[in-house]
Protein backbone atom coordinates (compact mmCIF):
# COMPACT_ATOMS: atom_id res chain seq x y z
CA UNK A 1 0.00 0.00 0.00
CA UNK A 2 3.24 2.38 1.05
CA UNK A 3 4.54 1.69 -2.07
CA UNK A 4 1.18 2.39 -4.79
CA UNK A 5 0.50 5.71 -2.77
CA UNK A 6 4.11 7.27 -3.61
CA UNK A 7 3.62 5.96 -7.09
CA UNK A 8 0.31 7.63 -8.41
CA UNK A 9 1.96 11.27 -7.56
CA UNK A 10 4.51 10.73 -9.67
CA UNK A 11 2.40 8.26 -12.49
CA UNK A 12 0.24 11.53 -12.38
CA UNK A 13 2.98 14.63 -12.98
CA UNK A 14 4.60 12.17 -15.44
CA UNK A 15 1.05 11.96 -17.61
CA UNK A 16 0.82 15.86 -17.01
CA UNK A 17 4.29 16.48 -18.62
CA UNK A 18 3.63 14.00 -21.22
CA UNK A 19 0.45 16.09 -22.10
CA UNK A 20 1.89 19.65 -21.93
CA UNK A 21 4.32 18.42 -24.25
CA UNK A 22 2.31 17.71 -27.18
CA UNK A 23 0.04 20.86 -27.16
CA UNK A 24 2.48 22.51 -29.33
CA UNK A 25 3.23 26.24 -29.96
CA UNK A 26 -0.12 28.73 -30.58
CA UNK A 27 0.05 30.14 -34.19
CA UNK A 28 -0.99 34.27 -34.73
CA UNK A 29 -3.67 34.30 -37.34
CA UNK A 30 -2.58 34.88 -40.66
CA UNK A 31 -3.81 38.28 -42.84
CA UNK A 32 -5.20 37.11 -46.38
CA UNK A 33 -6.40 40.04 -47.69
CA UNK A 34 -5.03 43.38 -47.96
CA UNK A 35 -6.78 46.57 -48.87
CA UNK A 36 -5.92 50.46 -49.10
CA UNK A 37 -7.05 52.24 -46.16
CA UNK A 38 -10.17 53.98 -47.58
CA UNK A 39 -10.62 56.89 -45.19
CA UNK A 40 -7.03 57.59 -45.04
CA UNK A 41 -5.48 60.18 -46.88
CA UNK A 42 -1.43 61.20 -47.72
CA UNK A 43 1.23 59.17 -46.28
CA UNK A 44 0.93 57.27 -42.74
CA UNK A 45 3.21 57.73 -40.14
CA UNK A 46 1.12 56.50 -37.05
CA UNK A 47 0.55 53.19 -37.28
CA UNK A 48 -1.52 52.55 -33.90
CA UNK A 49 -4.06 55.54 -35.75
CA UNK A 50 -4.00 53.51 -38.98
CA UNK A 51 -4.77 50.21 -37.00
CA UNK A 52 -7.74 51.74 -35.69
CA UNK A 53 -9.36 53.37 -38.62
CA UNK A 54 -8.90 50.15 -40.61
CA UNK A 55 -11.32 48.34 -37.06
CA UNK A 56 -13.42 51.06 -38.00
CA UNK A 57 -13.95 50.34 -41.70
CA UNK A 58 -14.21 46.12 -40.64
CA UNK A 59 -10.99 45.16 -40.76
CA UNK A 60 -9.04 43.33 -38.41
CA UNK A 61 -5.75 45.29 -38.21
CA UNK A 62 -4.00 47.85 -40.65
CA UNK A 63 -0.54 49.04 -40.70
CA UNK A 64 2.21 51.59 -42.30
CA UNK A 65 3.50 49.75 -45.72
CA UNK A 66 5.49 50.38 -48.78
CA UNK A 67 9.02 52.17 -49.80
CA UNK A 68 9.54 55.47 -49.24
CA UNK A 69 6.41 56.59 -49.36
CA UNK A 70 4.22 54.63 -46.43
CA UNK A 71 0.19 54.09 -46.80
CA UNK A 72 -1.97 52.83 -44.52
CA UNK A 73 -3.05 49.15 -45.91
CA UNK A 74 -5.65 47.30 -44.13
CA UNK A 75 -6.14 43.32 -43.42
CA UNK A 76 -8.07 40.38 -42.44
CA UNK A 77 -7.59 37.74 -41.06
CA UNK A 78 -8.50 34.31 -42.92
Amino acid sequence: MAVSSKLFPAAVLLLLLLLATEMGPVREAMACEHAPCKKCTGSCFDPEECAITCRNEGYDSGDCTGGGAYRCTCSKNC
